[in-house]
């Protein structure tokens, strides 16, 4: 769930995938597995992923506002 989130804040703000996996230092391919939650986000890559945007990582929250376990996906 937590790729779906932010795969749409990318659309929603014109960023491209690729640029967000070369700002983290990973290969396209895996980041768009994690987008499309076939790979997991633990809590240390989303943090990761808050700092590259500026962003509090309840951007990313779903729905109910929860993350799931030790994987946000």
């Amino acid at each position: 769930m937590t790729g779906i989130l932010i795969s749409k804040f990318l659309r929603e703000n014109g960023i491209k995938q690729r640029w967000l996996a070369e700002q983290l230092g990973i290969s396209e391919t895996r980041m768009s597995l994690m987008l499309t939650s076939k790979a997991p986000i633990d809590a240390e890559f989303l943090f990761k992923i808050c700092d590259v945007f500026g962003v509090s990582s309840e951007t990313f929250r779903n729905e109910t506002g929860e993350a799931k376990g030790g994987y946000l996906d």
